[in-house]
C-alpha cells in the first residue's frame, strides 16, 4: 500500500484503489518515505500552532497589564471560552495527541480532558448559560456534527443537524436553543436546535456563519459572504422576531470574529477595513 500526504497528514490506500485510511500517529506530516526493509517510516513535519494567552482589561476593554501565556503547551490550542461564572475555561487542544475538548480553571491550572475521540477534528467548545454543559463540534461520525457533554465529563451526545452536518455551536441566552452552522461548505446557513434534540430550525437563507445571540435574546450577530462583488466576510445582525438582517460592518476589507460585549448591546469585531490597502486587496481578490 502506498502512502500519501493529504491535508497535512499521512493517509494509506491500496495500490488498486479504495478508501484512504488516515494514519493518526503522523499528524502535520508531509513527504513520507519507507525504508527498503519496510520497518521504518520517515516524514517531514512543518508545524505551526496557535496558543492561548490571557490579557487583563477593564470594563472599557482597555488593557491593564501585559499578555501572559495561558495553559502553555507546545501544541495547537485555540477557541477558549470562559464559563458563565468566570471560574473555568473550555478550549480545544492537541496536548493528548489528537484534538480534544479540555477545561482548566481561570488561572490555566487543574486541566481536565473532557472528550477522547482519539483522532477526528474536535473543537469550538461553548458553555451552556448555567455552566453545566458544553456544546462543541466534532467529525467523529465522519462529518462535522454538534455534540453536548457535561462540564465535568461524561459521554458526548450528538444532536440532530442537517444532511451535511453541523458545526460552530453557540447557546441561546436562556439555554433553550443551540445555534449552529449547517449545510454545505459552499452554502452554509444558520440553524438552531433544542439541546435535548428535535428537528432543527433554519434561520438564514442567503448565507451565515459563526453566530452569537445578544444578551437580551432578540438578535443574532453573524458573519456572511452574501454580498455580490464582495469576496470577504461582513458582519450582520438577524432579528429573531422579524427575520430581518442588517449589515453592521463597514463593507470594506475582511471582517470576522464578531461578538456582543458582555452585558451590553455593543458589537465588537475584527476587521481590516482601516488598512489603506483594503480596497486594493478586495479588487485583487475579485480579479
Amino acid at each position: 500500500m502506498p502512502l500519501q500526504a493529504k491535508s497535512s497528514g499521512l493517509w494509506r490506500i491500496a495500490a488498486s484503489g479504495g478508501t484512504p485510511e488516515r494514519l493518526w500517529f503522523a499528524q502535520d506530516a508531509q513527504g513520507p518515505v519507507i525504508s527498503p526493509t519496510g520497518n521504518r517510516l520517515a516524514y517531514m513535519r512543518s508545524v505551526f500552532f496557535s496558543d492561548l494567552w490571557s490579557l487583563p482589561i477593564d470594563r472599557e476593554m482597555r488593557t491593564t497589564g501585559s499578555p501572559t501565556r495561558f495553559v502553555a503547551a507546545n501544541v495547537e490550542q485555540k477557541n477558549p471560552q470562559f464559563s458563565p461564572d468566570g471560574t473555568r475555561v473550555a478550549f480545544e487542544s492537541v496536548r493528548s495527541g489528537s484534538t480534544e475538548i479540555w477545561t482548566s480553571d481561570a488561572e490555566g491550572k487543574n486541566l481536565q480532558q473532557l472528550t477522547n475521540f482519539r483522532g477526528p477534528l474536535t473543537g469550538t467548545p461553548r458553555w451552556s448559560p448555567d455552566g453545566k454543559q458544553i456544546a462543541f463540534d466534532s467529525r467523529a461520525s465522519g462529518r462535522p456534527e454538534v455534540y453536548v457533554i457535561g462540564a465535568d465529563g461524561g459521554s458526548p451526545r450528538m444532536l440532530p443537524t442537517t444532511p451535511d452536518g453541523g458545526s460552530v455551536p453557540y447557546w441561546s441566552h436562556d439555554g433553550r436553543w443551540i445555534y449552529f452552522v449547517g449545510g454545505s461548505t459552499s452554502n452554509s446557513q444558520l440553524y438552531k436546535v433544542r439541546p435535548e434534540g428535535g428537528k432543527p430550525v433554519q434561520l438564514t437563507r442567503t448565507g451565515g456563519f459563526i453566530s452569537m445571540e445578544s444578551p437580551d435574546g432578540k438578535r443574532l450577530v453573524f458573519q456572511s459572504e452574501r454580498e455580490a462583488g464582495n469576496p470577504f466576510y461582513q458582519i450582520y445582525t438577524l432579528d429573531l422576531t422579524t427575520g430581518d438582517t442588517t449589515r453592521v460592518s463597514p463593507g470594506m476589507g475582511k471582517t470576522t470574529c464578531a461578538f456582543f460585549r458582555p452585558g451590553t448591546d455593543e458589537i465588537e469585531f475584527a476587521s481590516t477595513h482601516a488598512d489603506p490597502k483594503s480596497k486594493q486587496l478586495q479588487e485583487e481578490e475579485l480579479a
